[in-house]
C-alpha cells in the first residue's frame, strides 16, 4: 500500500485533541494511586475490606457499611472494580486478539494459545469473549443493593450498554444479574454486528456455613452480517474511498441497504446448580488484636453440581450465488432457495465430589476428587449422534492458607468413555514468595487432549453428509515465571508443543492435520515504571516459532501505554489520561471463513501495519466514571491497517463511555 493522507480537518483534530488531553493532564496536581496493574482487582480475605479503589464506590467517608465483593468458581475472593484504568477500553477482548474490524466480530489472539476444552466441542472457535459463561461467573455479597449502568457508543453506530445489579436478600443469600448488549453497524458495508447476553446468578450459605447452593442461568446470542471482505485492498490507496463505506465488498448488497444476505447466528444457554454440604468444627478467632468471633473450618466438603447448555449454530444466505458455493462453500447447492447450514449442541451431566482440608499451622491444603456424568447430543440436518461421556477429575491447592508463601494449585479432568473419550486436561502451577524481596517466583504446566471438533468431521447440509477421520490433538506447555510487584515486572517465559494440529485451508471449511510436531518459545514481560504523577505501563510478547506451519504469528506484538493519574479539585474528580499503543511486528496473516467462523493459515501476504494508537481521557466524580477516546488516530496520517486478508481495520473514530453506579 502507498501512503496516503486523509482530509486536512481530520488530522489537525485528531493531533489537536491528543494535544489537549496531555495539556490537560499536565496542570492537574495531586498523589497517583496504584496502576501498575491493568485491574485494581485484588484478592481477599475473609474480612470485608474497603480498599482506597473500592472507597470511591462505597462513598467511605460518607457510608461506612458500603461493601461489595466477590467470590469467582476458584474460591478466589477479589473487590469489586471501579477504577477508571481501563474503561475507555471495551474490556471484551484481551491484548492481543484482533477482530475483522468491528465490534463484536470473529476474532482470534496474536499469541499462540496450547490450552484445548476439555469437552467435546462443536466447532473450533467459541467465541468465548463475546459471551456469559460458567467459567467466569462471579457470587457477589454487599451489604446493601448497588446497581450499575454502563453505556459507550462510538462512530458509526457502535454501541454497548450493560446493566448489572445485585442485592443480598440476607446477609447469607444473595442474587446478581447483568445483561449486555453489543450493536455496531461498522465502517463497511454489511458487517453489522448484535450480541445479547444475560445472566442471573444466585448463592445462598446456611447461618452455619454447612450448607452452600450456587445456581446460574445464562444466555447468549451472537450475530454477525458477513460481507466476505472487500473487493480489493488497493481501493485503500485511493483518496476517493476516504469514506471506507463506499468500497466495495465481496458480498451482494443492494443500493441503501445495510444488512448482509449472509448472516451467521449463534445461541446458547446454560443452567448450572451446585450444591455442598461441610462437616467440620467451628473455632474462635481473634480478628484486629481484640474482637473474636467463630469462624466454620471445613474438613471434609461434598457437593453435587447439575448442569445443562443447549448450544445452536446456524449460517444463512438469503440470496446463494455461484461466487458463494465456488469459493466458500463445501458443495454444489440450489440458487432457487435459502442456503441454510445448521448444527445443534446439547449436553446434560451431573458431578459428585469430596473435598478434604487438611490444617498444617497457616497453612490448608485442599484436595478434591469427584466423577462426571454428561449426555450429549450433537450433529446436523444430515445425522444427530448421542452418547455418555463419563470422566474423572481431581484438585490439589492451599489457595485458603493465610500463609502463602508456598503455592500449589493442580488440576486433572479425564474422560474415558462417550465422543470425549481420551480428553484430558492437566494443569500445575507451584510458586514461591521471597517476603523480603517481594518476588515470587513459579513454575507451570499444562498437558491437554482434545478429540476433533464435531463439524471437522461431519460436514452437513441438504440432508448429505461428509465423513472425515482424525487423531486427537495433543498440546503441551510448560515454563515459569517471575513477578516483583515493587518493581513493576512481570515475566513469563514458555515452551508450547502443538502435535497433531487440525486446521483448515482457504476459504472453504476443508480440515487437515497436521502430522509435524510445532514448537513456539513464548516470552512475555509486563514492567511499569512510575514517574510521580506519570505512569509508563509495557507489555512485550516474543514468539520464536517456525516458519511455513499452520500457526501464523508476530515474532513480536506489544501494547504501551503512557498515563497521567492525579486527583484535582481538592479530591472531588479523579482523572487518568494518556495515550494506549498497540503494535506487531510484521507476519503472514490469515484467511477467515465464514462458514464455522473458523481462521485459515495464508503464506503469501505479509502483514505490515502501523502502531494503533488511542488517545483517552478518564475522570471520576464519586459513583460516576466516564472517558473519551479516539481510536485508530494512526489512520489519520497512514496506510489503512489491515486485520486480515480483506479485511480492513475500522477508521478513526470518536468513543464516549459512562459508567454509573447506584447504591439503595
Amino acid at each position: 500500500m502507498n501512503l496516503h493522507l486523509r482530509t486536512h480537518g481530520y488530522r489537525l483534530f485528531a493531533i489537536g485533541s491528543i494535544f489537549m488531553m496531555m495539556l490537560v493532564a499536565e496542570t492537574l496536581c495531586a498523589q497517583i494511586t496504584n496502576i501498575g496493574n491493568n485491574t485494581n482487582k485484588g484478592l481477599l480475605d475473609n474480612q470485608k475490606v474497603i480498599s482506597k479503589d473500592t472507597a470511591g464506590f462505597a462513598e467511605k467517608a460518607e457510608d461506612q457499611s458500603v461493601q461489595i465483593f466477590y467470590q469467582n468458581n476458584q474460591g478466589q475472593r477479589f473487590q469489586y472494580d471501579t477504577s477508571i484504568l481501563d474503561i475507555h477500553r471495551y474490556q471484551l477482548l484481551d491484548t492481543w486478539s484482533v477482530d475483522l474490524g468491528n465490534l463484536g466480530s470473529a476474532y482470534q489472539s496474536l499469541k499462540a494459545m496450547a490450552a484445548l476444552p476439555v469437552q467435546f466441542t462443536l466447532l473450533p472457535h467459541q467465541q468465548q469473549a463475546y459471551r456469559f459463561t460458567h467459567a467466569n461467573l462471579n457470587f457477589y455479597n454487599a451489604t446493601k443493593p448497588v446497581s450499575e449502568v454502563a453505556y459507550t457508543a462510538g462512530s458509526r453506530q457502535e454501541q454497548l450498554i450493560e446493566l448489572f445489579h445485585t442485592q443480598n436478600i440476607k446477609p447469607n443469600w444473595n442474587f446478581s444479574t447483568r445483561y449486555r448488549k453489543i450493536n455496531s453497524l461498522g465502517y463497511y458495508q454489511a458487517q453489522k454486528n448484535n450480541i445479547d447476553n444475560f445472566s442471573f446468578v444466585t448463592h445462598y450459605q446456611s447461618a452455619n456455613q454447612r450448607y452452600n447452593i450456587q445456581a446460574a442461568l445464562l444466555y447468549n446470542k451472537l450475530q454477525q452480517d458477513e460481507n466476505l471482505g472487500v473487493a480489493s485492498d488497493t481501493f485503500f490507496n485511493n483518496d476517493r474511498f476516504d469514506n471506507l463505506y463506499l468500497i466495495p465488498v465481496r458480498v451482494n448488497v443492494a443500493n441503501g441497504v445495510t444488512r448482509s444476505p449472509i448472516l451467521n447466528y449463534r445461541r446458547d444457554v446454560e443452567l448450572h446448580i451446585k450444591q455442598e454440604y461441610a462437616i467440620g468444627k467451628q473455632e474462635e478467632q481473634i480478628i484486629r488484636d481484640t474482637v473474636k468471633t467463630m469462624v466454620f473450618k471445613p474438613i471434609i466438603t461434598f457437593s453435587n453440581k447439575v448442569y445443562y447448555t443447549a448450544e445452536r449454530y446456524c449460517l444463512q444466505h438469503n440470496r446463494p450465488d455461484t461466487a458463494f458455493q465456488n469459493n466458500y462453500f463445501f458443495q454444489a447447492f440450489p440458487m432457487n432457495d435459502t442456503l441454510r447450514v445448521a448444527y445443534e449442541n446439547q449436553l446434560l451431566g451431573t458431578t459428585f465430589l469430596a473435598e478434604g482440608n487438611i490444617y498444617l499451622r497457616q497453612r490448608v491444603f485442599s484436595l478434591l476428587a469427584g466423577v462426571g456424568f454428561e449426555y450429549q447430543r450433537i450433529g446436523g440436518d444430515a445425522r444427530q449422534q448421542d452418547a455418555v461421556n463419563n470422566y474423572v477429575f481431581t484438585a490439589l491447592h492451599n489457595r485458603k492458607s493465610i500463609d502463602t508463601k508456598w503455592l500449589l494449585d493442580a488440576n486433572l479432568n479425564l474422560y474415558y468413555t462417550g465422543m470425549a473419550r481420551g480428553n484430558l486436561r492437566l494443569n500445575g502451577t507451584l510458586s514461591r514468595t521471597i517476603l523480603r524481596h517481594g518476588v515470587q517466583v513459579g513454575f507451570k504446566l499444562g498437558q491437554y487432549i482434545q478429540q476433533p471438533f464435531f463439524v471437522a468431521q461431519s460436514l452437513q447440509f441438504g440432508g448429505a453428509e461428509a465423513f472425515f477421520n482424525f487423531r486427537p490433538q495433543v498440546n503441551t506447555q510448560f515454563g515459569g515465571f517471575i513477578r516483583h510487584d515493587g518493581l513493576g515486572l512481570d515475566l513469563e517465559a514458555s515452551v508450547l508443543l502443538f502435535n497433531q494440529l487440525i486446521y483448515a485451508q482457504g476459504f472453504q471449511p476443508d480440515y487437515f492435520q497436521y502430522n509435524k510436531t510445532i514448537q513456539i518459545t513464548q516470552f512475555d514481560v509486563g514492567k511499569t515504571f512510575a514517574f510521580g504523577k506519570w505512569t509508563y505501563i509495557n507489555r512485550v510478547l516474543l514468539q520464536i516459532a517456525p516458519e511455513n506451519t499452520p500457526i501464523n504469528i508476530p515474532l513480536l506484538a506489544s501494547f504501551h501505554r503512557l498515563a497521567f493519574h492525579d486527583d484535582i479539585f481538592k479530591g472531588k474528580m479523579e482523572v487518568s489520561t494518556g495515550l494506549d499503543i498497540a503494535y506487531n511486528s510484521p507476519y503472514y496473516f490469515d484467511n477467515y471463513q465464514p462458514v464455522f467462523q473458523n481462521f485459515t493459515p495464508l503464506s503469501t501476504i505479509r502483514q505490515v501495519n502501523f502502531p494503533r494508537l488511542q488517545p483517552f481521557f478518564n475522570f471520576r466524580i464519586k459513583r460516576f466514571r466516564a472517558s473519551v477516546s479516539l481510536d485508530q488516530v494512526q489512520h489519520n496520517f497512514t496506510p489503512q491497517n489491515l486485520n486480515y486478508n480483506r479485511y480492513g481495520a475500522q477508521n478513526m473514530l470518536i468513543r464516549f463511555g459512562l459508567r454509573w453506579v447506584f447504591v439503595n
